[in-house]
């Protein structure tokens, strides 16, 4: 059985003091307990017992370590002398447990339940009055009112300087959480004082002036206030000299304590005194004194001390080595019953000016600064445990703030987020309060890592009971969950238990548990434990002691085997079992099963059960899986529990070659185990040559090695052996063949191949090693391997290790393929000259088998003779080497005696490995031979200098020059390997020849090589050096001038030197000739302000000649250009090419758009070392973009029957320069017919507001008759034209013929006159006055210009005029009477009356403007031929009717003038003949800026109208009444646009501002922003 917890740590017997001990018997009694309520009466000493114990706060065990238990333990059997109890040493985050809202002591291990966090909220609007900081907060417990006391506010936070001390109060309402002011104040200002509240009163005490000036001490103050009466008195100050503000206060026992502070308003009298005040006697007394002068820090009472915490302290910085005064982390403690105070513990960081109260058993620190800034965080602090730990923040890092806990609540209000404090400048004081309301219950978790209670991996476990032990005081919780799995997937997904109704997780409260729904195999455990408490005041919390789990377990010691072998030597497999009860037993089980784990159906496993309390073993076999005779079972007992090993062997010719295992012990429960991986039936066995060995050796030694050499016919010998190949088994029987092969890969000078030679099958010893002869062939040469072959008839898989050792086989001699020097060869005497032979041989060769001679002509020609005898070689030492078949032997000749020409000769004798002889070599010519020679070097023979030319050579960049140079060999001309032409001194500045190619060659780039540079040969070699020199040639300017001839040849070299043969000449004469805009469709030369396009080219040409020769350079240049494109900086380059001194280069203008200034060009060479040209470029216009043609602000159309004036405005948005004309071409066009197209080309009127601005008046009167325009007639126009850069104009939509910029619609308002009615009084009779009556109204547009009405008398088909009457001009909507007299004709005759009858004017309703009546002897009635009878019918017309305008016939007859009854008004003149519309108009308006937006004209004054009569009054009626309110334009008023100026002005825009002005409007300035203020 297993007692578990989570971590193990082994037990030793040498800690036996009593104290562990008892933490033992702890463990022990949970078994017991559990035992007990199993009804279990033993448990088996064999057994092992794991014992996971959980301790937490164990006050009896101080040392949580692990322990061993005694020999006389309750636990233990007569059979078991002893178990194991292990225990856990903590409940840490290293030990696999995650805390929530739980500490773990890294001490003990003991978990601790975190006090909640603080969270303030601030307080919702209406929030505090005033910013302030310095003040102090105190709870009315009877009002359940909070009052925030005095202290400094900021009444304008957005001035310097005006903040004050304050008496004010304000009070938050607790339950409401709503600020009101106070109407008590305190006696007088106070501020940076501290508030405390001793037996009902609140008492506000202590004061600091700061900002002071002269300077205010302390007084020290005492404000009291009695919320029985609700008011407010002074108590006695603080002794005289002895008052503080800036200082720590609190209460404790019914007195009130007041340390530190300070009483000077700069804060240099920092006081260690302590003041008790005695709030029942109203008297102050001294107490001792701390330790350290402070201020600015917190007094706080707990558990009966007092806690000076931090402050502004007077302490000795020993890094500094002085005395500071400074935000600090020092503490002392109070103790009120011995009057002392005593240093306490440091706090981790430094503060001052914070807040402090005691909360959840706690000190509360919050805020302050320090030397680095301010603090916005909330810190729990316990002295008595000298713990500190993050419990929130405020809603902003600040200080001088104060901070009070009401029943749980915490409240803080005010304080100063300033960057300074005491500043009198840019301060911050806080008007914010927030509140923290204490949780009802705190609540933590303990949650334990995923626990495996197995002792191994291979195995599985089923745990059975839990002791769940621990403590929890009133009001507090401790209960706990668990969750089981049999693998750490399935438990981080299980329901966590135990499970209630609905499978509803439950709690498991303090005790002992036994488990009833966990499965067997379950070998994961995991638990969670809630600690909760509602007593958060004084935070008394719930202790957990241990927890003690125990498990069975079944497992395999290690892991099965991959493999087993039929037939072989037997296997074990070791497994482990712990279990309760007398009666358990263990299995191990083979089952046979497919590739894939599952049982072969027929195929039943073998099963072995062992009883270890009768060591008794069952075997259950049906199928023969095992070999029974062979099997053996052994038990150990051990402290962990027991392990048996099975031994057993397998059958051959099982149906699967796959076995699965499993092992399980039974006792309580099954819990069983199976393999992960199926173990298979291994049939693979291994056979391999152990040794080879021959009789013969070429290295020494009877083992034959690797790559050794063999001629043919050599014997050999084998031993060859078998095993299994993973077990290394052998096979207990079986039959196995074996035969050794030789196969030789011929040598490629044999013609390759490879030639086998397969040996004899051998049956091998089953059990043994077998010896196999064989004999190497002798039918060719080369790479031999020797290997072995295996075969078998058994149901074996065969595994053969051919050996492949590889030897030489050599049955050839060797052949001599190169030496070197060559044969025969003419080379250099060499005092050191390694001379090789390279032969190819299969076997090779050593110095026991060649050796070598050595005959030097000088030293060794004894005879004179010239020739070398048998008896003149001397003995030479050779060295040997090979790759491959190919060997090289070497050896160290000094032929430097010898004469030019005289020969050496190196004679090998001997034979290879395989004893083949050295061939074809003799006495006379050795090996090899050779004739020595003596070096000599080449001479300059001519060189065409300044000695032979007498001109020094001048070398310009880019130029050719060229030096003749003549040499030859004293031996032989083709043994000069190079000639080189240097300058300067410098080894990389020349030119150089090489004879072997015959070509020329630049040593570097500063000099470019000339086709001109070519050899001659004949008895010498001449060679003329040309070349160009490139901009970058430099040379060391203390060499200038020199030339070095460098002669190379086969023997040496030959070095010439000549100074002063050259000058290099790089200045230039560069002249600036012009620069062009060659793009676009505006050209020419670039002057200042010039106009250009984004991007187009800008040539540059200028002339390039060197300065000394004055002749025309040709060359690459580089040209650089930069600039200012408004803000922005403009910079690029280029390359140019110079042809004969001619220079044109081209280059982009910038993109973009704008000024282009500060432009500087220049010109260098072509690697930019050397400025030949430096240009300040004259400042452009970039543009761009093209102009834009904006869109028409006519859309209401025109009148068919005003063409001759018809006003076109087109406003361009040009960002750059627009100085040219603007051509704008407009048709009238309708459905069925075009008038010819007109064409205006006129400058821009005005530039306003970024737009160029254009204005056109068109006259179509002449072009076409408006009365055959259908209704949907349009005036088209379109526009062309080009900015100063050549951009074309374009448009948001079309500007063309097809697709017009403007479309004006042509509307058919214009005049319409109508006679209405014809009064005739008088006589009718022939000879008589008839007077007539003409009312006549205006039914459409004003009529300005005077028209005539007619009168007729027609008689016998014949029209007569009578009378006629002019009409100077008439108003829109008006009517008038004209009346006239004329003499009755005789008979009968017809009275006509006509409107306009010589047509002098287009009207919409020529209908209307006729009446007639017929008179005679006998009727007088009306005539049925009369047009319009009324002014009703006119006002009809008027307001609902469209009439098309129908165009009168012109062919009737025209009359003379006849005058009017005054006599003074001019008729209208009659219109000639053949009229195609009304004269175009007299006068042409002042033109004005196209576009130009402004109030309506000013309409006529009503002087100037006819008289209206009933019809026009009648008219009026239907026009909808006026509801605008007269406005005020006095001076000083401003209109937000252009549309509120009151009519009446025209715009001026010849000063630098634009202004609208008349006589009736006055005069309006426009601002900036488009707005108009009246300013005269």
């Amino acid at each position: 059985m297993n007692l578990w917890t989570t971590q193990f740590t082994p037990i030793t017997r040498e800690y036996e003091e009593c104290s562990k001990i008892d933490g033992e018997t702890r463990a022990r009694n949970a078994l017991e307990s559990h035992q007990e309520s199993s009804d279990m009466t033993s448990i088996r000493g064999t057994h092992l017992v794991f014992v996971l114990w959980s301790v937490l706060a164990m006050i009896s065990m101080p040392y949580v370590g692990v322990i061993e238990a005694p020999h006389d333990a309750t636990l233990e059997d007569p059979k078991s002398p002893f178990e194991i109890i292990q225990a856990s040493t903590g409940f840490n985050a290293s030990d696999g447990f995650t805390p929530g809202n739980i500490t773990v002591q890294s001490g003990d291990g003991n978990p601790l339940l975190d006090r909640p966090d603080i969270s303030p909220q601030t307080v919702p609007p209406p929030a505090m009055m005033f910013r302030r900081s310095g003040a102090c907060l105190e709870h009315n417990s009877q009002t359940n009112e909070a009052m925030l006391i005095g202290g400094r506010y900021d009444p304008n936070p957005s001035q310097n300087g005006d903040e004050d001390l304050t008496n004010f109060i304000e009070i938050l309402d607790v339950a409401n959480e709503t600020w009101s002011p106070s109407t008590q104040t305190i006696p007088q200002t106070q501020a940076y004082h501290e508030c405390v509240s001793v037996q009902g009163k609140i008492y506000s005490i202590g004061d600091h002036h700061p900002f002071t000036s002269p300077g205010v001490r302390a007084d020290g103050v005492v404000h009291i206030y009695d919320p029985a009466t609700g008011n407010w008195s002074s108590g006695t100050e603080m002794p005289a000299t002895l008052g503080v503000g800036l200082a720590g206060m609190d209460a404790l026992d019914g007195f009130i304590y007041v340390a530190g502070g300070v009483g000077r308003w700069d804060r240099s009298d920092l006081s260690n005194r302590t003041l008790r005040y005695n709030p029942a006697t109203d008297v102050w007394d001294s107490m001792a004194n701390m330790s350290a002068p402070r201020h600015s820090f917190e007094l706080v009472a707990f558990h009966g001390k007092l806690y000076a915490i931090g402050g502004y302290v007077r302490l000795f910085d020993a890094a500094l080595n002085q005395t500071t005064v400074a935000p600090a982390n020092h503490t002392e403690i109070y103790d009120p019953a011995t009057n002392t105070w005593i240093n306490g513990s440091d706090l981790p960081f430094k503060i001052a000016a914070h807040s402090a109260v005691v909360h959840n058993d706690e000190i509360v620190l919050a805020g302050g600064i320090h030397n680095g800034g301010k603090y916005d965080e909330i810190r729990g602090y316990n002295p008595l445990t000298d713990t500190h730990q993050a419990r929130g923040v405020l809603h902003t890092s600040m200080y001088d703030f104060d901070m009070i806990n009401i029943d749980g609540t915490l409240l803080y209000a005010g304080g100063d987020a300033s960057t300074w404090r005491f500043s009198t400048w840019g301060n911050a004081y806080s008007d914010v309060s927030a509140l923290h309301h204490n949780p009802a219950q705190q609540r933590g978790t303990l949650l334990s890592d995923l626990f495996d209670v197995r002792t191994g991996s291979e195995g599985s476990a089923t745990p059975l009971w839990l002791d769940f032990t621990g403590s929890a005081p009133t009001d507090t919780g401790l209960r706990m969950q668990y969750r089981t799995g049999p693998t750490v997937a399935s438990l981080s997904s299980g329901l966590w238990r135990p499970l209630g109704v609905n499978q509803s997780s439950e709690y498991l409260e303090l005790g002992n548990h036994t488990f009833t729904d966990v499965a067997p195999g379950d070998s994961f455990i995991q638990y969670q434990i809630e600690f909760t408490t509602q007593e958060l005041d004084e935070w008394v919390t719930p202790t957990l002691d241990s927890i003690v789990v125990g498990s069975e377990e079944a497992r395999f010691v290690s892991t099965p085997p991959s493999s087993m072998n039929p037939n072989a030597a037997l296997s074990t497999i070791q497994t482990f079992h712990s279990a309760y009860g007398p009666t358990a037993s263990y299995t191990l089980q083979i089952q046979p099963s497919t590739y894939d784990g599952f049982p072969i159906i027929g195929l039943d496993p073998a099963v072995l059960t062992y009883s270890p309390a009768t060591s008794a073993v069952a075997i259950v076999d049906p199928d023969q899986v095992l070999r029974a005779v062979d099997l053996a079972v052994t038990h150990s007992t051990g402290t962990e529990g027991d392990t048996v090993d099975w031994m057993f062997a397998i059958t051959d010719g099982i149906a699967t070659p796959y076995l699965e295992l499993s092992v399980a012990t039974n006792s309580t429960v099954l819990t069983s185990y199976t393999a992960p991986t199926l173990t298979t039936i291994d049939n693979e066995l291994s056979v391999e040559v152990l040794s080879l060995t021959s009789s013969f050796s070429s290295v020494g030694g009877a083992s034959v090695e690797a790559m050794e050499t063999f001629p043919g016919e050599t014997p050999m010998t084998a031993v060859v052996d078998h095993a299994f190949s993973n077990s290394d088994a052998r096979l207990l029987n079986g039959l196995i063949e074996a035969r050794i092969n030789v196969e030789v890969e011929a040598t490629p000078e044999l013609g390759g191949g490879v030639y086998s030679n397969p040996g004899v099958w051998t049956t091998l010893t089953t059990g043994s090693t077998t010896t196999i002869e064989f004999t190497l062939p002798n039918g060719t040469s080369g790479d031999a391997r020797v290997w072995l072959e295996a075969r078998t008839t058994d149901d074996f898989e065969l595994e053969v290790f051919a050996f492949n050792r590889s030897i030489v086989l050599n049955n050839e001699g060797p052949v001599l393929t190169s030496t070197s020097p060559a044969y025969a060869a003419y080379s250099n005497k060499n005092e050191e000259r390694i001379v090789s032979f390279t032969f190819n041989d299969v076997g090779g060769f050593s110095n026991d088998t060649v050796q070598g001679y050595l005959w030097i002509e000088a030293l060794h020609d004894a005879s004179q003779d010239g020739v070398a005898d048998l008896n003149e070689y001397q003995p030479t030492p050779i060295e040997f080497s090979n790759s491959g078949n190919e060997w090289t032997i070497t050896t160290l000749v000094n032929d430097s005696m010898n004469a030019d020409h005289e020969t050496v000769r190196v004679w090998l004798q001997g034979t290879d490995y395989a004893g083949y002889a050295i061939e074809g070599s003799n006495a006379e010519n050795g090996t090899l031979w050779w004739e020595s020679r003596t070096p000599e070097n080449g001479q300059l023979i001519d060189f065409d200098g300044v000695e032979s030319s007498g001109e020094v050579t001048r070398l310009e960049p880019t130029k050719s020059f060229a030096w003749a140079v003549e040499v030859a060999d004293s031996n032989r001309l083709t043994d000069i390997t190079r000639v080189s032409l240097m300058l300067g001194n410098d080894p990389t500045l020349g030119l150089r020849y090489n004879t072997n190619l015959g070509t020329c060659e630049a040593l570097d780039a500063r000099i470019q090589v000339s086709p001109q540079c070519m050899a001659t040969t004949g008895e010498t070699l001449a060679i003329q050096f040309a070349g160009t020199v490139d901009w970058t040639f430099v040379t060391p300017s203390t060499n200038d001038g020199r030339i070095e001839i460098i002669i190379e040849d086969y023997d040496g070299t030959a070095s010439i030197l000549y100074e002063n043969e050259w000058t290099y000449e790089p200045e230039m004469n560069v002249t600036f000739q012009s620069l062009l805009d060659t793009e676009g469709a505006v050209q020419g030369e670039i002057v200042e302000g010039w106009s250009i396009a984004s991007g187009e080219t800008i040539q540059l040409n200028a002339s390039v000649y060197h300065l000394l020769s004055d002749t025309g350079y040709s060359g690459p240049v580089s040209i650089y250009y930069n600039g200012k494109l408004q803000n922005d900086r403009w910079s690029g380059g280029t390359s140019g090419i110079v042809t004969d001194g001619h220079l044109s280069v081209e280059f982009q203008a910038p993109l973009g758009a704008g000024l282009l200034f500060e432009m500087e060009l220049t010109v260098w060479d072509p690697y930019a070392t050397q400025e030949l040209l430096k240009l300040e470029l004259p400042t452009l216009r970039v543009d761009g973009a093209a102009p834009y043609l904006l869109d028409s602000t006519l859309g209401e159309g025109t009148s068919r029957f005003h063409l001759s004036e018809v006003e076109i405005g087109a406003n361009i948005e040009e960002a750059n320069l627009w100085s040219s004309n603007l051509s704008v071409t407009c048709q009238v066009r309708s459905l069925e017919n075009e008038w010819p197209a007109l064409t205006l080309n006129r400058a821009s009127s005005t530039v306003y507001d970024g737009k160029t601005m254009f204005s056109f008046v068109f006259d179509f009167s002449a072009l076409g008759d408006p009365s055959e325009l259908s209704t949907q007639a349009n005036i088209a126009c379109w526009a062309e034209g080009q900015d100063d850069a050549g951009f074309m104009l374009q448009a948001s939509t079309g500007n063309s013929e097809l697709d017009p910029w403007l479309i004006l619609p042509l509307n058919s308002i214009g005049p319409d006159v109508a006679i209405t009615e014809v009064d005739v009084t008088g006589s009718t009779e022939a000879g008589g006055t008839m007077r007539i009556g003409v009312k006549l109204v205006s039914l459409g547009e004003a009529i300005d210009e005077q028209f005539n009405v007619s009168i007729y008398a027609e008689s016998n088909g014949e029209r007569t005029l009578v009378g006629r009457e002019v009409v100077a001009s008439i108003g829109m909507n008006t009517a008038t009477t004209l009346r006239s007299t004329i003499t009755v004709p005789s008979g009968s005759w017809t009275l006509h009356v006509e409107a306009d009858a010589e047509q002098t004017m287009w009207e919409v309703d020529e209908t209307n403007n006729a009446w007639n009546r017929s008179f005679g002897p006998q009727t007088d009635g009306m005539s049925t031929s009369v047009v319009l009878l009324g002014g009703g019918l006119g006002v009809a017309l008027l307001a609902g009717a469209v009439v098309l305008l129908r165009r009168k016939q012109s062919d009737e007859p025209s009359f003379e003038e006849a005058p009017d009854e005054a006599g003074t008004i001019s008729a209208v003149k009659p219109t000639p003949a053949g009229l195609t519309g009304p004269p175009p108009r007299t006068s042409e308006p002042k033109p004005k800026p196209a576009g130009l937006k402004g109030p309506p004209p000013r309409s006529k004054p009503a002087s100037e109208a006819a008289p209206a009569i009933d019809g026009a009054a009648a008219l009026d009626a239907l026009l909808p009444a006026s509801t605008e309110e007269p406005q005020d334009h006095s001076v000083g008023t401003v209109v937000e646009e252009w549309s509120q100026l009151p009519p009446g002005g025209d715009y001026d825009y010849a000063l630098d501002q634009t202004v609208y002005k008349g006589e009736e409007c006055g005069t309006w300035r426009m601002n900036e922003d488009k707005t108009f203020t009246r300013i005269e």
